[in-house]
């Protein structure tokens, strides 16, 4: 009988640590995805600032430097 109240007793505080246990391998596992996509982010950031990124950037806008002629590609 002694056996069973011990049991009980020890049920709760066994899934409380389950369950904070699972929060804390959820938690870590979307710091991890988080980290990632600020490195993603950070880097992109600091590609945005250099020529070659503006430039790319002017031209997927459609904009040509001066002297360049602009040609349309149209395709069916």
């Amino acid at each position: 009988m002694t056996a069973v109240v011990l049991a009980v007793l020890f049920i709760q505080p066994i899934q409380a640590y389950r369950a904070a246990s699972d929060h804390h391998r959820r938690a870590e596992l979307a710091l991890t995805r988080v980290k990632a996509e600020h490195d993603d982010l950070a880097r992109r950031a600091a590609e945005s600032g250099t020529r070659g990124a503006l430039v790319a950037e002017a031209r997927s806008l459609g904009f040509v430097f001066r002297g360049e002629t602009p040609y349309i590609v149209v395709t069916k």
